[in-house]
């Protein structure tokens, strides 16, 4: 009658054991045999959650007047959109006035451009240095009817036709010198709307043509341009993203990762 008793008493001190939350270590048992179904939901819930906001911080792309950009791939500056105001005579065209600061608020540059403009390569230090290494196009500039308050949209990682992919790194015969990818021109082909093409030319940096190459979206561009003799002349990691052509008024584009 002991025994049967002293088995039953073991029985339910495992039992009740295995019921409760563990605390430190699960006493030599995994942890995992531990885990309930709700923590487990919590944690997917939070990290569903963080994607979530890391998702909209990267679509940000419309700035109004007097607002900032930070997001400039760690470099210790940041943009502002000072002003929109009109241009010409029509009602729809207009300019922004875009400054470049350092993170204490100091003004390094200031431009005024249109459309298609390209941040990268339009402002400079006091010795007429590029100073912002993150390429960044003006896609659209205008005036919310609704507040009057312009608004500036700003792209990273696009390029149009005839603009130029700048401060690229060569290998090979072209090593230690710097490149740059010229977009040529973005054409359609095949019987689906949707799918284009891009040629796209790479030159060194006195603007002699190394090679022109004729691509599809998903391509890495280092294992494409090459020199007379073959060999892969593009260091810089360039991978071609997307290649497509704005609705709105027909330019083609490409949108590529730069490594």
């Amino acid at each position: 009658m002991n025994k049967k008793i002293g088995i039953i008493l073991i029985l339910l001190i495992f039992i009740l054991g295995c019921t409760q939350e563990p605390t430190g270590e699960a006493k030599g048992l995994p942890f995992s045999l531990f885990s309930t179904t709700s923590n487990t939901a919590s944690m997917m819930k939070v990290e569903e959650t963080q994607k979530t906001q890391a998702e909209l911080i990267q679509e940000k792309t419309v700035y109004s007047e007097g607002e900032w950009e930070r997001g400039l791939n760690g470099m210790p500056v940041k943009i502002k959109v000072m002003q929109v105001a009109q241009s010409g005579t029509t009602s729809v065209s207009y300019q922004a006035t875009i400054g470049l600061y350092t993170e204490n608020e100091e003004l390094i540059d200031s431009k005024t451009m249109n459309s298609l403009g390209r941040l990268e390569q339009t402002f400079v230090d006091s010795e007429g240095n590029y100073t912002l290494t993150t390429p960044i196009v003006v896609t659209q500039i205008g005036v919310n009817p609704s507040t009057g308050i312009g608004f500036v949209k700003l792209e990273k990682n696009k390029w149009y036709e005839n603009q130029n992919m700048i401060n690229l790194w060569g290998k090979n015969s072209f090593e230690g010198q710097k490149l740059k990818i010229h977009v040529n021109s973005v054409m359609q082909y095949g019987t689906t709307p949707s799918s284009y093409r891009a040629t796209l030319s790479l030159y060194n940096e006195t603007g002699t043509l190394i090679d022109v190459q004729t691509v599809n979206p998903n391509t890495n561009l280092s294992q494409e341009f090459t020199d007379s003799e073959g060999n892969y002349v593009l260091g810089t990691q360039v991978y071609l993203n997307t290649i497509s052509v704005e609705t709105t008024n027909g330019i083609g584009y490409i949108k590529a990762t730069i490594n």
